[in-house]
Parts: C-alpha cells; structure tokens; sequence
C-alpha cells in the first residue's frame, strides 16, 4: 500500500486542527508541548509535500 500527496496532505491538515484543539483545551505543560509538536510534524510534512510538487 503506498501513501500518496493527498493522504500526507490530509495528515498535515489533520495534525493541525488536534493541535489547535489540544491548545485551547491543554491544562499541563506536558500537553501544550504535545501541541507545539503535532504543529510542528504539520509544517515539516506541508514543506516535503511542497517539495515534491516542485520537482
């Protein structure tokens, strides 16, 4: 089974909107933390993807 750009774009987008929810609703560091990585996974799949179409 391959991944294909629109699985990995849809992970990015849904990586973002848990990390958006996790933000407004985190009570401990440790969950705000898990946000900013989520967000962060997000950018850094947006950017391969970004790649790939200029290739």
């Amino acid at each position: 089974m391959d991944i294909s750009k629109t699985d990995l774009t849809q992970a990015a987008r849904l990586l973002q909107e848990a990390a958006a929810y996790i933000t407004v609703n985190a009570k401990s560091a440790r969950e705000a933390d898990k946000a900013r990585q989520m967000q962060k996974l997000s950018k850094k799949l947006t950017k391969k993807i970004e790649q790939w179409n200029n290739t």
